[in-house]
């Protein structure tokens, strides 16, 4: 795949732990909630401006799975929030990835974003909207099956 974002898949062992406790703490259909606690679970703060960002893009990918985290996506979620260059979400969402992964509890990165995805260092935009997006979708799918 292109500009660094590749297929992942989020059905390890230590992934589907953390997707059972969400559907059963997390009211049907509350995608919102779910990608607010994965991110405050690991160490995201909620005043930086691309936390919003980052819950939005994320929000978005999960809506539609087969879309790729690349420059429409951004420029939908800088369109909605009247940004007008994406780039600026961009960076934004960066600098909030690097804070995180400065503040991480490696413990809870590994279990919640699986051994594999987190051995390969800090991720990218792509590569960590794609994997929360990931474990949302499993969390819906749960939610369905109950």
């Amino acid at each position: 795949m292109e500009n660094g974002e590749k297929l992942i898949t989020c059905s390890t062992d230590e992934a589907l732990h953390y997707i059972v406790f969400l559907a059963r703490h997390v009211p049907t259909g509350d995608i919102s909630s779910v990608i607010l606690i994965v991110l405050m679970e690991l160490s995201f703060q909620p005043h930086l401006d691309g936390f919003i960002y980052l819950r939005d893009s994320i929000e978005r990918k999960t809506e539609n799975q087969r879309k790729r985290v690349n420059v429409i996506l951004l420029e939908l979620v800088a369109f909605y929030h009247s940004v007008v260059d994406y780039a600026n979400i961009e960076q934004s969402i960066r600098h909030c990835i690097s804070s995180a992964w400065k503040r991480r509890n490696e413990v809870k990165w590994i279990k919640y974003l699986t051994s594999d995805f987190y051995a390969e260092g800090k991720p990218s935009n792509a590569a960590l909207i794609s994997q929360v997006a990931c474990m949302t979708e499993l969390w819906r799918n749960c939610q369905q099956a109950k």
